[in-house]
């Protein structure tokens, strides 16, 4: 619709806690595959999901990252720690 998301509106509610995510982003291309979900998984709290699309235009969101804390911002660190060590690669 095209509406803004306030923080003060929206809220992700985790056990124990509060709870954040950050998007995985392909740069473009046929076949993704996901380099360093271990890496990801190992950020405290830190959960992954991959979509599994099988193709992925510029900018597509490929999956997300969760992950809780004590605060939001906490959770939001935890979260873009948790996407940013993930890597889509393409088949040439």
């Amino acid at each position: 619709l095209g509406l803004p998301i306030s923080d003060d509106l929206v809220a992700m509610v985790a056990p124990g806690g509060v709870g954040a995510s950050a998007v995985v982003l392909a740069g473009g291309g046929a076949a993704p595959t996901f380099d360093g979900v271990s890496d990801a998984l190992r950020v405290p709290t830190a959960q992954v999901r991959l979509f599994g699309k099988p193709d992925a235009p510029k900018k597509r969101r490929l999956g997300v990252a969760l992950a809780g804390g004590d605060s939001v911002a906490q959770a939001r660190v935890r979260a873009v720690e948790a996407a940013g060590k993930i890597t889509v690669r393409f088949s040439e």
